[in-house]
């Protein structure tokens, strides 16, 4: 018999989430949102007027659980997005280039990804912004454009899957 030594071990649980070369990636469900998350979510819509929310936030899957694990899970760790972008054969693409079901990830200055959503539109001309659809944290899931987001938008990456 399990014995539960906090109310969190009733909260979280992970699934079986593998890449293409049948590796592990370590994730995570989330069965609620805590107080101080909601407080949050106000502040985005105010923030980022433009964005078009969808849905209904959710703890069980965050922005990477959208883009890599088809709204499952929450994946956290940066060190296994890169290891889906290796063994998924996905390969980098300029943002002029970048087409609907294309990657986009959110890189800090020391190269982590703090964010990932999928392209849904090809660069609107003039601006060469393509329209994306992520998720942000356990709040909604939002369309928005690439530069529209509460996430570092210094260094933002494509990319797409080959073969």
């Amino acid at each position: 018999m399990q014995i539960i030594t906090s109310s969190t071990e009733l909260d979280t649980r992970s699934i079986r989430v593998q890449t293409r070369k049948a590796n592990d990636i370590q994730n995570e469900q989330s069965l609620i949102i805590s107080e101080l998350e909601r407080s949050q979510f106000p502040i985005f819509v105010r923030r980022h007027p433009t964005a078009k929310l969808r849905g209904l936030p959710s703890g069980i899957y965050n922005c990477h659980g959208l883009t890599f694990a088809s709204r499952r899970t929450m994946v956290y760790d940066p060190n296994e997005i890169w290891k889906i972008i290796k063994d998924d054969n996905y390969v980098r693409v300029e943002q002029i280039q970048a087409l609907p079901g294309d990657v986009v990830l959110y890189l800090s200055a020391e190269g982590d990804v703090e964010h990932s959503g999928i392209v849904i539109s090809e660069p609107e001309p003039h601006f060469y912004l393509p329209k994306v659809w992520s998720k942000w944290g356990k709040y909604y899931e939002v369309i928005h454009y690439v530069n529209d987001c509460p996430y570092e938008k210094s260094n933002i990456k494509y990319y797409r899957i080959m073969g």
